[in-house]
């Protein structure tokens, strides 16, 4: 179901209608309204956590070990979360994106954020940079790309560690907006499954591997954000507008 997050009443007439295909903080959500963007949220995923008991307490006698730990995604950080052990685990943590490494440190506050990167590509490299160990637990979905583990796998032994699944909830979409924002690569197969792209449409991806996925739907130019956060693309997208004397004060 589309939620329209910010009140119609206050919007001026000029404002620039967007769409987001994920729930944005409400910080972000006044960023936008304040420079004169109208922003529906219509997730075009959802996230099912895994319950598996056997790997939860697998994982929990993981965190009295030092090892080292891959994330890629939020979610996959949000699955660990109650696992018993997180708070004291002692591990090596290496993220994609600023959003990723933020909330890992939250979550392990005696880890050490070893390393973050863009991509996962980049992020294998840098692991493969600076580390000679040779186990190295990855966390993630089933759908999982397969660039990280291929490269690891090359000089180290990657245990993955199923969390969550990604389950598409495709919505055929009425409003014409003059941007959406993407932020992972099922959200773009679940929006272009049911939906063509309009030429006035502006389409911002998070990061390179979620603009790769974009680019076989359409011909229209994508905008991506100079780092791998929600924030990071809500400030490309108010840049872009603004410099073309659209919306902003």
């Amino acid at each position: 179901m589309l939620q329209r997050l910010l009140k119609c009443s206050s919007m001026q007439k000029n404002n620039i209608p967007i769409l987001s295909t994920a729930i944005l903080d409400p910080e972000l959500l006044s960023k936008l309204e304040a420079a004169g963007v109208s922003c529906d949220i219509i997730p075009f995923i959802r996230i099912s956590f895994i319950e598996n008991t056997d790997q939860n307490l697998e994982i929990s006698k993981l965190t009295s070990q030092k090892t080292i730990a891959v994330f890629t995604s939020k979610h996959a950080v949000e699955a660990i979360r109650n696992i018993p052990g997180t708070e004291s685990a002692q591990w090596k943590i290496y993220c994609t994106g600023s959003s990723t490494s933020s909330l890992a440190a939250n979550i392990f506050p005696n880890s050490l954020m070893a390393g973050t990167a863009e991509n996962a590509v980049s992020l294998a490299k840098l692991i493969m940079e600076q580390e000679k160990e040779s186990s190295i637990n990855f966390f993630c979905s089933e759908i999982r790309r397969d660039e990280l583990p291929s490269l690891l796998n090359q000089k180290a032994s990657v245990r993955e560690w199923i969390l969550y699944k990604t389950l598409p909830t495709p919505e055929k979409i009425e409003r014409e907006y003059q941007a959406v924002l993407f932020f992972s690569p099922s959200a773009v197969k679940s929006y272009f499954s049911v939906n063509d792209p309009s030429s006035s449409n502006k389409f911002f991806a998070i990061g390179n591997t979620t603009a790769g996925a974009i680019r076989p739907f359409c011909k229209n130019r994508i905008f991506v954000a100079k780092e791998a956060s929600m924030e990071s693309l809500v400030d490309k997208l108010i840049e872009e507008f603004q410099s073309l004397g659209t919306g902003g004060k």
